[in-house]
């Protein structure tokens, strides 16, 4: 249209009560609609969502949560956009859910504001279950998923706490005074212990050699090369005095490397001792535990880690169990909700369509009926007459 015609502005005018409201709407600038004067002249603007809800207000829609275009489109008409399949008048759009159709006349007739505080907290409990079902599903929670699986775990721990009673007999004091991670912590330290006091034994075997070599070179030989004339003649002394000068020069540099190097291998075995010190402390602030070998000390913190991922995962079995009979009796109890006000205003609207069809001198043919079986679903026909003609009259009668 605006190809053959160009932009162009409508003027229209809603009579509301006896009063009169005046507005424009250009091609050119649709996302607006223009409040104007009896002669069509603009004095201010409304946004598209403002324009609905003065609809809604102005038409008596009692609910807070109406969608002023989700309630109209269903009852427009308009060939090409398939909103007139005559079995399914309440739809919008041609793949609108019946539910959508059911939520819009809920709110058309004032009833959704008494579901929908129903309806949030359902939503509320479907999204808790379906968030807990996907950390389960992706494992970032431990979990069982049948409750065989949870009774053999409840086997599998018994028989844990039992070999943890084992191990606390063959240390000389009880490892059940620790927890889990107690246990952990200690097995974790004590190795951590070893590997320390290793390495600074190395060091220090490493920086004795050093001052062993270095020291070696501290020794000072008294060299009488002129003796040495008496039986090589022509010995250049020169030369070994050249010699001889370079040897202390590099003993020199040799030494001090050597003597840097102590001081390195000194100040790491410090660290070191440091940090042996410090886990020994740690050690200590735990719980020292004399003649406990290191292997049962391991064991233990396995087995607790063990119990306590068993324990995880059937507690979350129970909470999954939990959330799923939450959502199944609030669902119950939403649909029982549903169903009650369907029920009342189903007889309402059938009631209404029986009236129009004898308005309009049609009483010798049966009037539409509308049931609806839950808020997902309905059904809309006419008894003993399934003529085109007539079941598209059906139509109107909404």
């Amino acid at each position: 249209m605006i190809e053959n015609v160009g932009h162009h502005p409508t003027n229209f005018e809603f009579d509301f009560y006896g009063k009169h409201y005046f507005f424009s709407r250009s091609t050119d600038n649709y996302a607006f609609v223009n409040i104007c004067d009896e002669y069509s002249n603009i004095t201010n603007h409304l946004s598209k969502e403002d324009y609905c809800n003065f609809l809604a207000k102005s038409y008596g829609f009692a609910s807070d949560n109406l969608l002023f275009r989700q309630v109209m489109s269903p009852f427009i008409r308009v060939w090409g956009r398939d909103t007139y399949d005559h079995s399914k008048p309440l739809k919008a759009a041609k793949n609108s859910p019946d539910k959508q159709g059911s939520e819009s006349l809920l709110m058309l007739f004032g009833k959704y504001d008494g579901v929908y505080e129903q309806k949030k907290i359902l939503k509320e409990a479907e999204h808790r279950k379906n968030a807990f079902k996907s950390a389960q599903k992706y494992e970032y929670i431990a979990a069982v998923s049948t409750d065989s699986a949870y009774k053999k775990n409840q086997k599998r721990i018994a028989h844990l706490d039992e070999e943890l009673k084992d191990l606390s007999d063959e240390s000389t004091k009880g490892l059940g005074d620790l927890s889990s991670i107690q246990a952990q912590q200690l097995a974790d330290l004590h190795r951590q212990l070893s590997s320390a006091r290793r390495q600074r034994t190395k060091l220090l075997a490493q920086k004795k050699n050093f001052e062993a070599e270095r020291n070696s070179f501290r020794q000072q030989f008294e060299k009488d090369f002129e003796n040495l004339q008496q039986f090589f003649l022509d010995i250049n002394l020169r030369k070994l005095s050249e010699i001889e000068q370079f040897r202390k020069q590099l003993a020199s540099v040799l030494r001090k490397e050597f003597t840097d190097s102590s001081k390195i291998l000194q100040s790491m075995v410090d660290l070191i001792s440091d940090n042996i010190s410090d886990l020994e402390a740690k050690i200590s602030d735990i719980g020292y535990i004399p003649n406990v070998l290191q292997a049962i000390l391991d064991k233990y913190a396995e087995v607790r880690k063990e119990i306590m991922q068993l324990q995880d995962s059937n507690k979350n079995y129970v909470t999954k169990k939990q959330l799923q009979e939450t959502y199944n009796t609030l669902k119950a109890a939403y649909d029982a909700l549903i169903q009650k006000i369907f029920e009342t205003l189903q007889q309402e609207i059938d009631s209404k369509m029986r009236q129009i069809n004898v308005e309009i001198n049609l009483s010798k043919k049966t009037a539409p009926y509308l049931t609806i079986s839950s808020a997902k679903s309905y059904e809309f026909f006419i008894p003993k007459d399934h003529g085109t003609g007539f079941e598209y009259k059906g139509l109107s009668l909404t």
